[in-house]
């Protein structure tokens, strides 16, 4: 079957990659069982820009063409009739399509950790949210069975799926580690990948389907094969009407972070945002290419925007410290220089619950003493090598060329803005950058940790 899908561009990311755990079943047990199945109603999968994929039949109902969200999307739920679905967001907003009811959110909540994941109960009328830290959300008819916040964890957790009986779920960490309350008896640890989307049983949980970030699925025990999709935008769920396993929004946290990109290592780093236009398109890129980068926030744009904050946050990007309103802190008194970047951490930690690492002098502005002092706030000074003048507005083509030319192997920190005007350029100068680099054989990585 052909597959359907619609893309849409958001702001988005893409997540640590864990399949949903099940007893081990090897084909030649389930063959004795009987024939392999396909998924009763179909296959539904994610893509990190919001596109739906349908396979073996599934119904599609819409997607979030044209979305301009504040947090990436993380998970997508069936209904139990198959006519519907759920989308998340890591901020717990919650997006109904088809026969699929609203019941509540934690979209207008200030949350400790992203949501990761949702499964909706048996029967429709609800649904659990679950953190990246174990905790869980009750909507509608789900009740509250436990959770893993609190407990040891060998990774974040990244999805959840319910038990038939509505008395119970499983929680799932990005290691494979899983947490059975309720009813829900204790599975095997889930193999684990980097290109692993998820994982989702037969309905007689003989078998599974695995689905991978290039949109590629595979079939085990007494699950029949379904098909692929070809996507430009990784997978970031896969689901059907009785289970969905989904991802984190923390994969491109998982970049290395170096202080000094090595050869073949780019750091892309974005100045004097967040911009409530600009900041939102360049999330998106980003999430689409599947690449970290690294915001430097100027304080007081930082305070009137604290969501695009949490959106970097959520999407695995560094929130760093760009002072508060951009002075060249040479011309500053010693406390005059704390108090910008002082001000513009504490800004930063209220909005992701992280504190700045590194710090970007305006202007490149910087000596001893200011080293000093940011030494002593914890802050590392953080400058570039490759500055294409995106702010200038030179053209696409030229913010394109410069950083390719300046991009010959060695390791680049690549200086460019989201916020401080037009920066309608630099969005679309994005994507060919990353392109070029990629195909001279760049790794992306963050200066900051």
């Amino acid at each position: 079957m052909t597959p359907r899908w619609r893309t849409a561009a958001i702001v988005c990311a893409l997540g640590l990659m864990v399949s949903l755990a099940l007893p081990a079943v090897s084909p030649a047990a389930a063959s004795a069982r009987g024939s392999r199945v396909r998924p009763a109603g179909g296959m539904w999968l994610l893509a990190a820009d919001g596109g739906v994929f349908t396979l073996a039949g599934a119904p599609f109902e819409g997607s979030l063409a044209d979305a301009r969200l504040n947090a990436p999307v993380v998970s997508l739920s069936v209904t139990p009739s198959g006519r519907g679905y759920w989308i998340v967001a890591s901020d717990g907003g919650i997006f109904t399509f088809g026969d699929a009811h609203f019941y509540g959110s934690t979209g207008s909540l200030r949350l400790n950790q992203p949501i990761v994941g949702m499964a909706p109960t048996p029967s429709g009328r609800g649904y659990w949210l679950v953190a990246s830290d174990g905790g869980i959300f009750t909507f509608g008819d789900a009740r509250f069975h436990g959770s893993a916040a609190g407990q040891h964890l060998s990774g974040t957790i990244v999805g959840i799926a319910a038990t038939a009986s509505d008395k119970g779920y499983w929680i799932v960490a990005q290691t494979g580690q899983v947490f059975a309350f309720g009813d829900a008896p204790r599975l095997a640890s889930a193999p684990s990948g980097s290109q692993i989307a998820g994982l989702v049983p037969t309905v007689a949980g003989n078998g599974y389907w695995v689905a991978d970030r290039d949109g590629a699925t595979s079939a085990s025990g007494g699950a029949a094969p379904v098909g692929s999709v070809r996507t430009t935008a990784p997978i970031v769920t896969v689901a059907t009407r009785w289970a969905s396993s989904g991802t984190s929004a923390t994969l491109r946290s998982s970049s290395p972070v170096v202080a000094q990109p090595g050869p073949l290592q780019a750091a892309l780093t974005f100045d004097d945002g967040p911009d409530a236009t600009y900041t939102p398109q360049i999330l998106a890129v980003l999430a689409a290419a599947g690449v970290p980068a690294t915001f430097f926030t100027v304080g007081y744009e930082g305070a009137a925007r604290p969501d695009l904050l949490r959106a970097e946050a959520a999407a695995g990007d560094s929130v760093e410290d760009h002072t508060w309103d951009h002075p060249d802190l040479t011309r500053l008194s010693s406390p005059e220089v704390a108090s910008e970047l002082s001000s513009t951490a504490d800004v930063i930690q209220q909005a992701t619950g992280v504190r700045s690492s590194c710090f970007r002098p305006p202007y490149e502005a910087t000596n001893s003493t200011v080293v000093s002092i940011a030494a002593g706030l914890g802050l590392t000074q953080t400058l570039w090598n490759v500055d294409p003048r995106d702010w200038s507005r030179p053209g696409v083509s030229s913010i394109v060329n410069n950083v390719l030319s300046n991009s010959n192997g060695r390791g680049v920190i690549i200086l460019m803005h989201d916020g401080g005007g037009d920066r309608s350029q630099t969005v679309a100068a994005l994507p060919q950058i990353i392109a070029g680099l990629r195909s001279r054989g760049y790794q992306f990585v963050r200066p900051c940790a």
